[in-house]
């Protein structure tokens, strides 16, 4: 019994030496512990941060500290004597690190630093509408908003640094009712940061980005409106390879001739808020200087066209000596001429006749490219992704051409009763005529009939025809050989033709994905 008493008091004992030890051990020891986060210890439900963590029993205080660089620099630091601190005003939508330290009183013994992790600030609460990819052109943006609580009063413009005002835009009552405003006078292919405002009060922002401008010398013409003679105003002043960029929504008139003797271009500026296509009409025509030689002419994103021009109006009536390298319609809309492209003069040489993704309707007897003069050559003529319907004449020719291509093209109503689609005459097409994933409906009946011819030029030429059809109301003969016969007509095949809606909805039509306009496939 008395051995046991000894063990139990030696027990004892020790147990009380080893206390004694670790609180010497601890009054000893170099530092405090680092605080630990405590449960759902950081939180941000608007633009301020919550922090919470463990108290410690040897801290009298506290330095907590937040940065957005990982701690290169410190965006805010606070000393608390809780184990709570609450940062507020800060930026929206922005991810911060948190990182606290617990100060002893002897302060050579405070903690090191813990990290105790990061949380990103909630996006501001804005009024503002998501941009999308068409909200911005190479000059402007097109700012929208919801109409919530006060009215807005102004959108100021800035570059991407945040601090450098650009331009201040006062809003209107139109504006308001619309629900946005279009911000021009920008540069292209540049970053801005706009802020929308009620007065003092943010209401949004949002970053744009202006698409990149067009090739060549620029002139703007969108900040014009009103002046319908303003184009042909201009062209005489602008320098050889510019790009004349016209406004959507307004039309422009060529009231007279106007001889190019320069490398032009002309297109429809893009526009956010405009969904119309800036219109040429023309009156009048183009026609080319005697002696010009010319790199280019291009038409682009416009609409070509006059109000009474079927018989006896043209977009090119070429009436003088030139050479041109390449006329091009790219993405147009012509209608309503008795020409698109008429040559009537000898020594003219058109290298390329192009139209691509274009839709031509409403052309007369001189059709689509005519070289109408012996001494007159168009070498190549390239038509693709485009649609011709209500078309007299495409393609004809008092003279020798270097090829003729025609490449997922839908046409009807094209030619009319008795022409022919390509009529070279017993002229050479030396590198020969190729149609290919083409449609070809029911000719244009205006008071022949509609029975159509194909082609005809020398003999020899070769006619390469490739996954192209012919629909049943397509009346021709032997001269159109090589088409690929569909036994419906163009009204079952085409969901509208009367009205030029083209979209193919006879799913039984083997060309349906393949061939023809690409903008009407299935």
């Amino acid at each position: 019994m008395k051995q046991l008493k000894n063990i139990l008091g030696f027990c004892l004992l020790s147990i009380i030496l080893l206390s004694a030890c670790k609180k010497e051990e601890m009054a000893d020891a170099p530092r405090i512990f680092r605080p630990t986060l405590a449960k759902d210890g950081l939180v941000s439900p608007s633009n301020y941060i919550e922090v919470n963590w463990l108290s410690s029993k040897d801290a009298v205080a506290y330095n907590v500290q937040l940065s957005i660089d990982s701690f290169k620099t410190i965006a805010a630091t606070m000393d608390v004597d809780t184990n709570y601190a609450l940062f507020e005003n800060l930026l929206y939508d922005q991810l911060y690190q948190v990182r606290v330290k617990g100060i002893a009183a002897d302060t050579s013994k405070s903690s090191a630093y813990a990290d105790l992790g990061e949380i990103k600030t909630p996006k501001f609460p804005t009024i503002l509408n998501d941009p999308v990819l068409a909200d911005v052109s190479d000059a402007a943006v097109k700012m929208s908003w919801r109409t919530e609580g006060a009215a807005v009063t102004s959108i100021k413009v800035y570059q991407e640094d945040k601090t450098t005002l650009v331009k201040e835009v006062a809003l209107t009552d139109n504006d308001r009712s619309k629900g946005y405003r279009l911000v021009s006078g920008l540069q292209a292919a540049t970053k801005y940061y706009l802020e929308l405002y009620s007065d003092a009060k943010l209401r949004g922002y949002n970053f744009y980005t202006t698409k990149a401008s067009y090739a060549g010398t620029l002139v703007d013409l969108r900040e014009i409106e009103g002046r319908p003679n303003v184009l042909i105003d201009t062209l005489p002043k602008v320098e050889s390879g510019s790009t004349i960029i016209l406004k959507k929504g307004e039309t422009y008139n060529i009231t007279s001739a106007y001889q190019i003797d320069k490398t032009l271009t002309f297109v429809g500026g893009s526009d956010p808020v405009n969904p119309e296509p800036a219109i040429i009409k023309l009156p009048s025509n183009f026609d080319f200087k005697s002696g010009a030689t010319v790199d280019s002419v291009i038409f682009r994103d416009l609409t070509l066209t006059t109000d009474d021009g079927y018989a006896s109006a043209y977009v090119l009536n070429i009436s003088q000596s030139c050479n041109v390298g390449t006329i091009k319609f790219d993405n147009c809309i012509a209608s309503n001429f008795r020409g698109l492209m008429r040559i009537k003069t000898g020594g003219v040489t058109v290298d390329n006749f192009v139209i691509n993704n274009s839709t031509v309707t409403r052309i007369s007897g001189y059709g689509v490219a005519n070289a109408d003069n012996a001494g007159a050559v168009i070498n190549h003529h390239v038509y693709t992704n485009s649609t011709f319907a209500k078309i007299e004449k495409f393609v004809a020719s008092k003279s020798a051409a270097q090829s003729i291509l025609v490449e997922n093209c839908t046409f009807n109503e094209a030619p009319s009763g008795g022409n022919y689609l390509i009529d070279m005459g017993s002229f050479n097409v030396a590198q020969g005529i190729k149609i290919l994933n083409s449609i070809f409906g029911i000719g244009y009946d205006v008071g022949k009939g509609v029975s159509v011819k194909g082609y005809r030029a020398a003999s020899g030429v070769t006619v390469d025809i490739s996954n192209s059809f012919a629909l049943s109301d397509l009346v021709t003969d032997t001269s159109f050989s090589g088409l690929t016969v569909h036994s419906r007509p163009s009204t079952e095949v085409f969901t509208d033709p009367a009205v030029f809606n083209f979209k193919i909805k006879d799913n039984g039509f083997a060309g349906r994905s393949n061939a023809g306009d690409p903008r009407w496939r299935l």
